[in-house]
């Protein structure tokens, strides 16, 4: 279970959180616009819950990640995480809106990152581009739109 309560006008938000499980969990995070804003711990080895608050100042999303021991009958190929890797699991977001203000989530990292993923896309792009005509016309797009992108995420990053 994961909740939020606001009303008009708050300073702050009441954030609920409950995790309980068959198997045993390490930990619960609170994300709040991506960054891990606060770690609760057990209150019984399969059971986690707390209530605290947050300063409402300005519009985000918040979810929940539960989080449990390496166990090796839990945790599949399947989700993208190696067998035995434990529990996980993460709660949609929550969006919370400030006067109307957009949620502004980003962050001078994550725009570095993109960009350099865009470097790397270009480089992966270029090891599969035919040598013909047409392919050549669909080369000068991919990598106009990638240098495009790159601009972007640099522009956002020196703003953020």
């Amino acid at each position: 279970k994961f909740g939020v309560a606001a009303k008009e006008k708050l300073k702050a938000i009441r954030v609920n959180v409950e995790a309980v499980s068959i198997g045993q969990l390490d930990r619960v995070e609170v994300v709040v616009n991506g960054r891990t804003r606060r770690t609760l711990t057990p209150t019984e080895s399969h059971r986690i819950a707390g209530t605290f608050s947050l300063p409402a100042t300005e519009s985000v999303w918040i979810a929940a990640i539960a989080i449990g021991p390496e166990d090796p009958h839990l945790a599949s190929e399947l989700e993208g995480r190696k067998i035995g890797a434990g529990q996980f699991a993460h709660t949609s977001p929550v969006y919370l809106l400030v006067q109307k203000r957009p949620i502004l989530a980003a962050h001078r990292e994550d725009a570095h990152y993109f960009a350099r993923w865009c470097d790397a896309t270009l480089r992966a792009w270029q090891t599969h581009v035919l040598d013909t005509p047409s392919a050549a016309k669909v080369d000068q797009l991919v990598r106009k739109r990638l240098d495009q992108a790159k601009l972007v995420f640099l522009e956002l990053a020196s703003v953020l």
